[in-house]
């Protein structure tokens, strides 16, 4: 995702996360309760979807190439630090600044998120951008779940990295008044200064500015030396959870 969700109404879907150490993501068919205790209220058969209020809303986008512990530390840090109720996982389609695309499938990426965040109730696969297609705008992303969820609040989960380019993403300043930016800073690197970002604003919209930190310590893996390594016949193991490890192994990704 990048300046980057299922089938069915938007209305009617719900947010699916993980349950029973069963991860589901958004598009799948709905869980549904079928209602006893009030047949007496009235004698045909009742089907209830269950639908959960999402007060706090986190969106972590990216290509996830694979997924790896770096992401996973990262939303579950940023739940923590920013009270989230939920962290969407948004796989992109394809990147604006990386219009070569993944290596992996859109298939095979959804499934490596679904086997690391298995056994969550807080992280959720959401395939918005991979089923819209084309390239994965923010912007987009960001209208179409403030539609469908109507949350509170929601967070774009950002790496210190990102906000310097900030500029270059779809129409920007529309963007930061939609969301609220949680910004991941990790241990070394150099203290952030916004007034470039806040610069991006109209004024009327600059004095609302307000980004939260979100301290973490400096992780180094990549997905990019993850594919390296897989490459080389180099070992993965312990910079990706198991279920990811051997999903790799078994569907030869990435040789």
């Amino acid at each position: 995702m990048n300046g980057v969700m299922g089938n069915g109404s938007p209305r009617n879907r719900l947010l699916l996360s993980s349950h029973a150490g069963t991860p589901l993501v958004r598009g799948e068919p709905k869980k549904v309760l079928k209602c006893k205790t009030l047949e007496k209220f009235n004698s045909c058969p009742k089907i209830f979807v269950t639908r959960e209020q999402i007060v706090r809303l986190g969106i972590f986008g990216g290509s996830f190439d694979p997924v790896h512990y770096g992401h996973l530390i990262l939303a579950e840090t940023c739940r923590e630090h920013l009270a989230l109720d939920r962290v969407l996982f948004i796989p992109a389609s394809t990147s604006p600044l990386k219009l070569s695309g993944p290596r992996a499938s859109a298939a095979h990426r959804v499934e490596m998120l679904r086997l690391a965040i298995g056994g969550s109730s807080h992280l959720v696969v959401d395939t918005c951008e991979l089923d819209r297609g084309g390239v994965s705008y923010t912007l987009d992303t960001v209208q179409s779940i403030l539609d469908r969820d109507r949350p509170s609040s929601l967070h774009l989960l950002i790496g210190a990295d990102s906000v310097s380019a900030l500029s270059a993403w779809r129409e920007p300043a529309k963007l930061l008044t939609l969301v609220q930016l949680g910004v991941v800073q990790r241990a070394g690197e150099s203290r952030l200064d916004f007034e470039a970002t806040r610069e991006l604003l109209l004024p009327a919209d600059r004095e609302r500015f307000s980004p939260q930190l979100v301290p973490m310590p400096a992780i180094g893996i990549s997905s990019t030396e993850l594919r390296n390594r897989v490459e080389a016949g180099s070992s993965i193991r312990y910079r990706t959870p198991r279920g990811v490890e051997a999903y790799i192994a078994a569907n030869a990704l990435y040789h």
